[in-house]
């Protein structure tokens, strides 16, 4: 949710006499503005004043918004003239683009800075849109503005470098508010009241008077009404008009734009809103979240879970931009609430546990979710769940979500998006997590380990249930095998301590490893189970527990209930891993009789042999030999070999490591069955090519393609790329020479005729226009190409062997061969 600084596309055209900008930083002395523009002539006379602006360039600057008596002001105080307004309307003024840009970069807000007084000896802001300058300048900026009233946040200040036009006409606001009854800077009048006070910024403001004061200001609402609707609970009114967008009146007549202007009020200040949050008073703040009942906290956790119900309103909006902000809005607040301490009451708000603080978060992010898949691809809502959820993430995954997504096939695709979110190192995202992922239970809410445990168990089970449905509809089986994967590609380190007791026919074979655990319990009998592994565990997996035995038990008896049960003293069990599970399960898919299943399954296995193969996990050999020979079992299936060939082919190229040996005679001998077809010379091209094949393997497969290039008058040119490209990678090895030299003169005898000395085959006299004639061109194109290569010491042994059987064709034939 931080805002990326973004080069602007702004260029300057090439100086010329036509079309001039008058911009009022850059006029001359003689200006009837009491501003002192010496230095700023100097600096810019020969830059601004003679530049021109490229129709393209003008196109892509955006317009900044002013409220008219803002622009009046400025327009007094000398920062800007009235023909740098595009449109002057009744309540606002629109800024030409490239006035607008130099207000973006600082150099107007220096200007004004400096009617004011305020400026001392700064420097003057470069006038130049790069993120670099502009970030500097605001840098510069900041402490003065924050001197004359206005305080710029660090995530204001992200805005308005990012390109935010309406953060910038925030900065001007607040400084027309702050020095609005000021006659010279820093000194208020005696008997006048800083105008300041009355800011949505004022000091004093409770959380709820600030969102008030920026719902009358953004959108255009009068006081009163504002402030009914932020404290009403629920606020089901504002939130019905943050969701239509059609806000009217005042600032807010143009749409979902001031609902958006709202939202980035919210996020510019959302470290604000969260600290005040968590400090319920105020004589706005409603009577059901005042505190009137319970301790300071309790009070405040209430507080909290209200102004995120204010700002929850804006994720069920139709428009994506309001969503996109409300939820960035939402998740600064709810940053600032955690820190805080009030993980416990954010958690019970997302769940829907809060009466009068509606809508609750999980399903604004639900709905959010089913409206806007924009939204969610640019990655802005599911980071809110990993926030809000925290350390309740089995019950939010067999809870809220169970609820409101009741289809499989929608819950399990919701649950594959939310694990990417969580699989976040949290230990980056927030200090207090230790290294191994645990807290203490102190009611902070982070991510501990036992909570994703419990994720994980939960999700497992559902994924494998619906997967061994075989009545179930196709799509939803895709979607659990899809699950399974997911699971895995984005907990390797906690799924390994994830366990599920095992049936006896899913123990494994002999190779697989059984580990016995003691429960600590001594000479008392205490409980103990074996986990019988067949995945090796990778470096830094977390450990299984007794803890973790008792709730898969609890959880295999109880599927609906909470994990946690106890194992009775002396009881053994046989628990399986997770990801020993999910490999089997994943295995046993890939042989299921629904094609749509068998290459999900395959999808989700070469997705994870990708990444454990880039990150050296343990399990990609288990993972790369699965999908090897289930290559070669489906060999006989053209709908599935096809794309199965294309994923490995594709895996091996990104992964040169994998030791392809293995799967090259099995494949040969199942090419040689079955058949083959173009896409298996294009996986035998990228196996020629891969670094971990060796010359004995490189001979088999130089061998098979050599009979199809030989034979085959349709595929015969395919298989020639790779036979060459082994010639070329594996010449210096003795026994491919020989290979390559006895090939190609047997390659020469199928020219000669039947019964001539050297005919390697017996081809019948006049066929040489029919497959005789296909068998000829294909011998000489394969003995022309090897000699081609280059290679110094094939040439000088394929030489004799060419002449040769020229010499007997001609003796044969009477005439010479052209080709030969």
């Amino acid at each position: 949710f931080f805002m990326r600084w973004q080069e602007s596309s702004m260029q300057c055209a090439s100086p010329s006499p036509s079309r001039p900008v008058k911009l009022a930083h850059a006029r001359c002395k003689t200006s009837p503005s009491p501003i002192d523009r010496t230095k700023k002539v100097a600096s810019s006379n020969g830059i601004a004043q003679n530049r021109c602006w490229a129709p393209s360039v003008r196109a892509a600057l955006r317009q900044m918004k002013l409220r008219l008596e803002l622009f009046a002001w400025l327009r007094e105080l000398g920062v800007v003239e009235e023909s740098d307004a595009a449109e002057l309307g009744k309540r606002h003024a629109l800024l030409k683009p490239e006035v607008s840009s130099l207000f973006a970069n600082g150099v107007l807000v220096y200007d004004l800075l400096d009617a004011l007084g305020g400026v001392g000896d700064g420097r003057h802001p470069v006038d130049n849109n790069s993120a670099h300058a502009k970030l500097a300048n605001w840098n510069a900026l900041a402490p003065r503005c924050e001197a004359a009233g206005a305080a710029i946040a660090l995530d204001a200040k992200s805005l308005i470098v990012a390109g935010d036009e309406d953060a910038c006409a925030d900065v001007l606001n607040r400084l027309f508010a702050s020095t609005l009854a000021v006659s010279s800077y820093g000194h208020t009048p005696s008997g006048v009241r800083n105008s300041s006070n009355s800011s949505v910024l004022a000091p004093g403001l409770s959380a709820h008077e600030l969102l008030a004061a920026a719902a009358s200001e953004q959108l255009g609402l009068a006081g009163t009404y504002a402030a009914d609707l932020v404290g009403a609970a629920p606020p089901a009114a504002l939130t019905a008009l943050l969701a239509r967008g059609n806000t009217s009146g005042g600032n807010g007549g143009d749409g979902s734009a001031s609902a958006v202007r709202f939202f980035k009020f919210a996020f510019a200040h959302g470290a604000r809103i969260g600290a005040l949050a968590c400090t319920p008073g105020g004589s706005d703040v409603p009577s059901e979240v005042a505190g009137a009942r319970g301790d300071d906290f309790e009070a405040a956790g209430a507080c909290v879970a209200h102004v995120c119900s204010v700002l929850a309103g804006g994720l069920l909006a139709t428009d994506a931009e309001v969503v996109a902000w409300a939820a960035r809005a939402l998740f600064r607040v709810g940053t600032e609430a955690g820190v805080r301490g009030h993980y416990a009451a954010m958690w019970r708000w997302w769940a829907g546990e809060v009466s009068g603080a509606t809508p609750a978060g999980c399903g604004a992010l639900v709905a959010a979710f089913r409206r806007h898949p924009d939204v969610h691809a640019a990655g802005g809502l599911m980071p809110l769940a990993a926030l809000f959820a925290g350390g309740h993430l089995a019950e939010l995954v067999s809870g809220p979500l169970a609820r409101l997504l009741p289809s499989p096939r929608e819950y399990a695709a919701f649950c594959c998006e939310l694990l990417d979110a969580l699989s976040t190192p949290l230990d980056a995202a927030n200090p207090s997590v230790g290294a191994d992922g645990n807290v203490d239970d102190d009611g902070t809410g982070v991510t501990p380990a036992r909570a994703v445990s419990g994720m994980l168990r939960r999700l497992l089970v559902f994924s494998r249930t619906k997967l061994h449905a075989t009545m179930a509809p196709a799509a939803e089986r895709v979607a659990a095998a899809e699950l399974l994967g997911r699971l895995w590609l984005s907990f390797p380190r906690e799924l390994p301590a994830v366990l599920l007791p095992a049936a006896p026919s899913e123990h494994s074979s002999g190779g697989a490893k059984g580990t016995y655990v003691d429960g600590g319990g001594g000479g008392d009998g205490g409980a103990a189970f074996v986990v019988d592994m067949e995945v090796p565990t990778p470096r830094g997996a977390l450990a299984a527990s007794v803890e973790d035995a008792a709730a898969a038990a609890d959880l295999s008896r109880n599927p609906g209930g909470s994990p946690g049960g106890q194992l009775e003293g002396g009881q053994q069990l046989m628990m399986k891993d997770g990801a020993s599970l999910t490999l089997s399960e994943l295995r046993r898919a890939c042989r299921d009789p629904s094609g749509p299943v068998q290459l999900a399954a395959h999808v989700a296995l070469f997705e994870l042999l990708d990444s454990f193969v880039a990150s050296e996990h343990p399990a990609a050999p288990l993972i790369f030999k699965s999908l090897a020979f289930s290559l070669i079992e489906q060999h006989a299936d053209p709908t599935l070999r096809a794309p199965l060939s294309c994923f490995l082919e594709h895996s091996l190229a990104r992964a040169p490591q994998i030791p392809i040996g293995v799967l090259l005679k099995p494949y040969i001998k199942q090419a040689s069955l079955f058949g083959y077809s173009n896409v298996d010379f294009d996986f035998l091209l990228t196996v020629s090519k891969h670094p971990q094949l060796g010359a004995r393997h490189a001979l088999l497969l130089l061998q098979f393609c050599a009979r199809v290039a030989l034979n085959d008058a349709l595929h015969g040119r395919l298989a020639t790329l790779p036979l060459l490209v082994l010639v070329e990678r594996f010449a210096h090895d003795a026994a491919v020479a020989d290979s390559v030299v006895a090939l190609c003169h047997s390659a020469l005898g199928v020219l000669m005729p039947a019964g001539a000395l050297g005919a390697s085959s017996p081809v019948k006299a006049g066929d040489n226009a029919g497959a005789g004639g296909i068998r000829h061109a294909l011998a000489i194109e394969l003995v022309a190409k090897v000699l081609h290569l280059g290679q110094p010491h094939l040439v000088a042994a394929l030489r004799p062997v060419v002449e040769r059987a020229a010499a007997l064709y001609a003796a044969a034939e009477g005439q010479q061969n052209a080709g030969l």
